[in-house]
């Protein structure tokens, strides 16, 4: 061979050199990217395990929010559970200890919160329709229990002496509810204690929802 073609053979052999250590820099990069995916899949893995369990470990607390904040509303069982529990799970993910609150203390708001939200799937109504009609028919059967009258007061008349808190749109709006539930013969639910509705209203109603 000639100087120059051992120069060209030279240069060939150092650009193969060369592509080869991209091609193992690139192959080394694959390889700890697998094992970081590998890694990565493990941890949310125990992630999924470690929430589940925890979801698992509370479900009394969904079951006993259900029974003290709603107790006597007649829900659907498995429907206000499966609110419940996306409450939980919310809750969940949502925590930290580091605030040094209890879970509990922070789950249970977001329990009830997730149930009120989605209140209107389970009863037809919105929670603060449903706490407000309550209200009104609390308020109704006290003040005939005191008077012994059968008058029924109407939602306006309840606001104008100061028991109820309701706008006008609101009055109206209960006025059109009582006007169609009379004429297709549908009795909104009471419970048979109203009245811890209208106390449970006083905490909770501001909740968004």
């Amino acid at each position: 061979l000639n100087i120059q073609e051992k120069d060209s053979l030279n240069q060939l052999y150092g650009e193969y050199l060369k592509d080869q250590n991209v091609l193992l820099t690139l192959e080394q990069e694959l390889i700890r990217r697998q094992q970081q995916e590998r890694e990565l899949s493990k941890l949310e893995r125990r992630y999924k395990e470690i929430r589940d369990e925890l979801v698992i470990h509370n479900i009394k607390l969904v079951n006993w929010c259900i029974r003290r904040f709603f107790n006597g509303i007649p829900l659907p069982k498995e429907d206000a559970q499966a609110y419940g529990l996306e409450g939980l799970t919310s809750a969940i993910n949502q925590f930290n200890y580091k605030k040094g609150f209890h879970f509990s203390s922070y789950a249970v708001p977001t329990i009830i919160h997730n149930i009120q939200r989605n209140f209107k799937d389970l009863t037809g109504y919105s929670w603060r329709d449903y706490v407000k009609i309550n209200s009104i028919n609390y308020y109704r059967e006290l003040m005939k229990a005191q008077s012994g009258s059968d008058h029924r007061p109407t939602p306006e008349e309840l606001a104008n002496m100061g028991l109820i808190d309701l706008s006008a749109t609101e009055i109206q709006k209960y006025d059109e509810i009582e006007r169609l539930n009379n004429i297709n013969g549908v009795k909104v639910y009471s419970p048979p204690n109203p009245a811890g509705i209208v106390s449970f209203a006083t905490t909770f109603l501001l909740m968004k929802g």
